[in-house]
């Protein structure tokens, strides 16, 4: 009877300290964070920044969005990198951090048409790789080494339009066509059917590929886990950005009288959603488009009303 007590303690032993285990293994993460410092650069109104898969550099845009600059993140100086109608808006780097790829606008008879063009960063010159036409809607998005678009309402690849990155380099790619997520990779295409009626907007991937952020048009910010299709509603949120490890999500927070913002922070949850942090509490103007950097310890953002890119220095603890 004692033996059978014992057994029957340590069992219960086992199961509690394996509980906690999993239990500190999965959310024992918090963050610190500092007070945002302004990258003092003399480009007025930066915003939009965007983090090389390298780190090295950040790119960022300008109002009206016909200008792309490079911010060097070791010496804080900025260039111009490519200056046309539009292609400031929606960019994307390439794989290897070596090619920007954009959306060129031209207006013609008081109508807008558009072309896809590639931006090489080292030698900071521009590529038109499609004629202009008046259906290419969506931004183009890098598969690896190929270029998809959409043109006439029909989704059309360009293969090897840059060089093929190396395998380590060529992850998997998450676009929303057609009202279903669909994740590229070398193997094929996955297409995951969200349950909104509503359009979906500034989807994102997880590092790990195992996670999808992404907003509803008038509605919240979502995680979907993309294997099992389970949501977790963040509430209200906009272009949110994943941290390195995929353990949580930053994105804007914004609140407007319906003809300006009247306040807008940058906000960190975890992907669960039972961890949030402000991290512009203190911070009077306003605080929006957040990009985390490649090794974790740094998000960008911008501030319209001050018309620069900030960094927030962050570091991921255990409790």
């Amino acid at each position: 009877m004692v033996k059978s007590v014992k057994n029957k303690t340590v069992l219960i032993i086992a199961i509690i300290m394996h509980i906690m285990y999993v239990h500190n293994s999965s959310y024992a993460q918090s963050l610190k964070v500092g007070e945002p410092q302004a990258i003092n650069i003399d480009i007025i109104n930066a915003q939009r920044p965007k983090w090389s898969p390298s780190g090295k550099q950040i790119a960022f845009s300008t109002p009206g969005n016909d200008q792309v600059y490079i911010l060097d993140t070791q010496t804080k100086t900025a260039s111009l990198l490519a200056q046309r109608t539009g292609i400031g808006f929606g960019f994307q780097w390439s794989p290897d951090g070596e090619f920007i790829l954009a959306r060129e606008t031209m207006v013609e008879n008081k109508r807008s048409k558009h072309a896809v063009v590639l931006v090489n960063v080292a030698e900071k010159s521009t590529k038109q790789l499609t004629n202009f036409e008046s259906k290419i809607p969506d931004l183009p998005i890098f598969v690896g080494s190929d270029v998809r678009f959409t043109e006439n309402k029909n989704y059309v690849t360009l293969q090897k339009a840059i060089p093929a990155p190396s395998n380590e380099l060529v992850t998997k790619v998450l676009n929303y066509e057609n009202k279903e997520l669909k994740l590229y990779s070398l193997n094929g295409v996955e297409i995951i059917r969200p349950p909104f009626e509503q359009p979906l907007l500034n989807e994102v991937l997880s590092p790990d590929a195992k996670y999808a952020a992404f907003e509803v048009y008038g509605g919240n910010l979502y995680v979907m886990n993309l294997e099992t299709q389970e949501l977790t509603d963040l509430g209200t949120g906009n272009r949110p950005s994943f941290s390195p490890d995929g353990k949580f999500i930053v994105y804007m927070q914004a609140d407007d009288n319906g003809h300006s913002y009247t306040r807008s922070d940058i906000m960190v949850k975890s992907i669960d959603g039972s961890k949030s942090f402000n991290l512009t509490g203190n911070f009077s103007p306003l605080a929006m488009n957040p990009s985390w950097s490649p090794n974790g310890k740094e998000i960008v953002f911008d501030s319209p009303t001050e018309g620069k890119l900030f960094l927030i220095a962050v570091e991921t603890i255990t409790e």
